[in-house]
């Protein structure tokens, strides 16, 4: 069956995203939803359904936060298992400046190290050669992110391949308020 979705669905799903990433307060975050939803629970159920994934810790929240929206009712704990100790670490990873994150990153995947030299090597032969950088990014997507192979839930989290992306977009002078090159 196809699901069609609704402009209302995606932009409270993109909230919900935001205030996960933002708001501490559970409460105050799932009234801020009920609020932009107008109290539309089909709206609310359908922008759970689009956050797909539990296994990122703001789209867990994000979720938790929708049901509860959608329910009226209070919005449940963190999940205690595995999956939990992976979000703590995605969090820590999402608060650290892109020199520790990628840091964390390479003593788990040494193969980052090389792909830093060269990112190095390559922006200081031609400063701001965005294709160059490009293909490198590539090679990250295959060590980090949803395309990595490794057995390690957090190298292939998005969390830790935005991290390394921000960091070596940095170090090959690219702003990282601007679009990077990959």
């Amino acid at each position: 069956m196809i699901r069609r979705t609704t402009d209302r669905g995606e932009h409270l799903s993109q909230l919900a995203l935001k205030l996960a990433a933002a708001e501490t307060d559970d409460d105050h975050a799932r009234d801020r939803l009920v609020t932009a939803a107008g109290g539309d629970e089909r709206a609310l159920s359908e922008a759970h359904d689009l956050l797909r994934t539990d296994q990122i810790y703001l789209h867990e929240r994000a979720r938790r936060l929708l049901r509860a929206a959608a329910s009226g009712g209070p919005v449940a704990p963190p999940p205690t298992d595995f999956r939990n100790a992976l979000f703590t670490k995605e969090r820590a990873l999402d608060t650290m400046s892109p020199e520790e994150a990628f840091g964390v990153l390479a003593d788990l995947e040494p193969r980052l190290r090389r792909l830093e030299a060269k990112v190095q090597a390559r922006s200081s032969d031609r400063p701001g050669s965005p294709w160059s950088v490009l293909r490198m990014m590539r090679e990250l997507e295959t060590l980090l992110g949803e395309g990595s192979r490794s057995e390690n839930p957090l190298l292939r989290s998005p969390i830790a391949e935005r991290a390394a992306r921000l960091y070596l977009a940095k170090i090959a002078g690219f702003d990282a308020d601007r679009p990077s090159p990959g």
